[in-house]
């Protein structure tokens, strides 16, 4: 097909024309021309990207001695002018004054990707690296026929390009691609020149390139994760498949050594992803790597600390706080229902309460606490039904789970029944939310074995079962401020 070799960032808008021979009635052919203008735009549309305008037309029948020819489907591909990969005006620069460095950091944070037109290749550079562009004019070099060097301006271009979640508005320029693999893009800058420039208006070649590892920037910023079902240490990974280079070796972190494998789930064009996984430390995604070019004497250190975090946990709120909990603890003689007030103090893995209120059995009860959090986790990592999601590098968490273990003394006054002091070693599983002014902070459930230490007509040892919610009533530390 002539699609395939054609740049569809360059495309504005599409229209499919139907067109049907003469045989039958003049209304049935309009409807069938319709018909398959229609199917035919359907089928072209998952090819093209979802900003792309299109519009379809239905000509009916016409006459003519080759009727085969009439059962057809024009498509028409519209360009903006500007689009264009033009031929600005060159411009001239002094060899004695001026110097030539190609921006690799720059290059760095490119996705690149070629297509033909007629005989002649393209390179396609698309960026997200708007203060570098803002603040920067480049270039690409070229050969005359008489072998002259000749420097021609970027023209950038800001487009909504890519498709579902990866569809943003992006800067990009075309190059044709002799050019670029003999000049890449550069900047021009006055003399002394550094030890990267390069000596184009000599007529040499590019002499300062070497290989280097570095961070597929781009790549990063378009993927998605998926949680893996009681799995810490990796997440699964999908990304664009026109963002993935197939010939190319991805590495995990700044080690080669790591090889990255990318899988797809069914063979063919419809395949819109390549898969993989990447291990998560603290909360962060490894960084994806591969092999790109650099300057010899400027090598740029590969970054192996991640970018992006994986839905970190927020941190906790360490003030104290005036709060009201209200719960049921199940023991030996049925469940007990109890509201109460009092104080807590969170701390980074540990937790004080202290609670006075009054139960459903008409009785007084107050608890001292202190718990241990020994883990904290997501609850994507339970969820056997998680979905993809975009990692977001300043978004954290602000609900998830904690696992304890603690010990509170109870103490239980009624005036029909004796005085009770006990004790209790527990487990538990608590769902926190550290929302600023959220109204319901902690929801738990807890078991564990309670001690009785005055033995009146309850067991000195037995199980109890609680669980409960704390309300959020007022924030000491601002109400002292």
């Amino acid at each position: 097909m002539v699609l395939l070799n054609y740049d569809f960032l360059l495309l504005d808008s599409v229209h499919f024309i139907g067109r049907a021979d003469s045989v039958g009635k003049i209304k049935a052919n309009l409807k069938l021309s319709e018909k398959r203008a229609k199917k035919v735009a359907a089928y072209c549309m998952k090819a093209f990207p979802s900003n792309i305008v299109y519009n379809v037309a239905a000509l009916g029948e016409k006459e003519s001695n080759e009727a085969y020819k009439n059962r057809r489907i024009d498509i028409i591909l519209y360009v903006r002018i500007d689009d264009e990969p033009e031929e600005p005006a060159i411009e001239d620069f002094s060899p004695d004054d001026q110097c030539y460095v190609i921006d690799y950091k720059l290059l760095h944070l490119c996705h690149l990707h070629t297509f033909k037109r007629g005989n002649k290749e393209w390179v396609v550079i698309e960026t997200n690296a708007s203060e570098i562009l803002e603040n920067n004019v480049y270039y690409y070099g070229k050969t005359t026929r008489k072998g002259v060097f000749r420097s021609k301006k970027v023209k950038w271009l800001q487009k909504r390009t890519g498709k579902l979640w990866w569809a943003k508005r992006r800067f990009i320029t075309t190059v044709p691609k002799k050019d670029f693999d003999s000049y890449k893009i550069f900047r021009i800058k006055p003399a002394p020149c550094g030890s990267c420039a390069e000596n184009f208006q000599a007529g040499k070649p590019i002499l300062h390139e070497v290989d280097c590892i570095q961070m597929d920037t781009f790549l990063k910023e378009n993927l998605q994760v998926k949680r893996i079902l009681f799995n810490w240490r990796q997440v699964k990974i999908r990304a664009p498949k026109e963002y993935v280079h197939p010939e190319a070796d991805y590495f995990v972190n700044c080690s080669m050594q790591n090889k990255l494998t990318w899988t797809t789930k069914r063979a063919g064009r419809r395949e819109k992803y390549y898969y993989s996984k990447l291990p998560i430390t603290f909360h962060h995604i490894e960084n994806i790597t591969r092999i790109m070019k650099c300057c010899d004497s400027n090598i740029i250190d590969c970054n192996n600390k991640p970018v992006l975090q994986l839905f970190p946990l927020d941190a906790i709120n360490k003030h104290y706080s005036f709060n009201m909990e209200l719960g049921s603890r199940c023991m030996y003689a049925g469940s007990i229902q109890y509201a109460t007030i009092g104080v807590s103090k969170q701390f980074s893995f540990s937790r004080f309460n202290l609670q006075a209120g009054y139960q459903t059995n008409h009785s007084y009860y107050s608890y001292l606490s202190y718990q241990f959090h020994f883990l904290s986790f997501a609850f994507q990592n339970i969820n056997p039904f998680a979905t993809w999601q975009t990692p977001k590098p300043a978004f954290s968490l602000r609900r998830y789970g904690r696992l304890y273990v603690g010990s509170s003394l109870h103490s239980v006054y009624s005036h029909t029944e004796p005085y009770k002091l006990q004790q209790n070693f527990h487990v538990g599983l608590a769902a926190v939310n550290t929302q600023y002014g959220a109204l319901v902070q902690r929801v738990f459930v807890q078991y564990g074995i309670n001690l009785n230490y005055f033995r009146s007509n309850t067991p000195s040892i037995f199980p109890m079962l609680q669980l409960g919610f704390n309300v959020n009533l007022i924030d000491l530390n601002r109400l002292l401020k």
